[in-house]
């Protein structure tokens, strides 16, 4: 019997990575919501909701056609699980403190993803605009070619809803 328990756990195990890997590949707004359904169903527990949090984080620099499913994702579990939308801004605001003071210039892909992932964030009322309007303050006070790029993304990815 414990032997059945152990094998039942470890093939709940995979079956949650896969789903993981299925969650991070979401493009449609379909397959995000089929997705979200799964979670509640299946995988609902905090461990599940860390793991969930740091896959939806990870986005690749190069994948940023995933950001704003991502953030809809982060949008639709946000009511309901605090602590995920919570690590996800924790984290990219983090991170975008550490690139503001770090002026690297091979990092601006590293740069646009944060910048892109927060603006996704705030058209879904996740981020607030405030962190939006400030990171763009700091871009224009400080500006220079990478942070005029940066402003451009801003005010493409989310600056009509910033008026708002």
């Amino acid at each position: 019997e414990a032997e059945a328990k152990k094998e039942a756990r470890a093939q709940l195990a995979s079956d949650f990575e896969l789903y993981l890997t299925r969650a991070s590949k979401a493009e449609s707004a379909k397959q995000v919501d089929d997705i979200i359904i799964e979670f509640f169903h299946e995988y609902n527990t905090r461990g599940n909701r860390r793991a969930l949090a740091g896959q939806l984080f990870g986005v690749q620099r190069t994948k940023l056609h995933l950001l704003a499913p991502h953030a809809r994702i982060i949008a639709t579990v946000a009511p309901y699980m605090k602590d995920v939308p919570a690590f996800i801004m924790q984290g990219l605001q983090q991170e975008l403190e550490y690139m503001m003071k770090e002026k690297d210039p091979i990092q601006i892909e590293s740069k646009i993803r944060t910048v892109r992932y927060l603006c996704e964030l705030c058209k879904f009322k996740v981020c607030p605009p405030g962190v939006i309007l400030d990171m763009f303050k700091e871009f224009c006070d400080n500006f220079s070619h990478h942070h005029a790029e940066l402003c451009a993304h801003v005010l493409q990815s989310c600056g009509r809803d910033l008026l708002y």
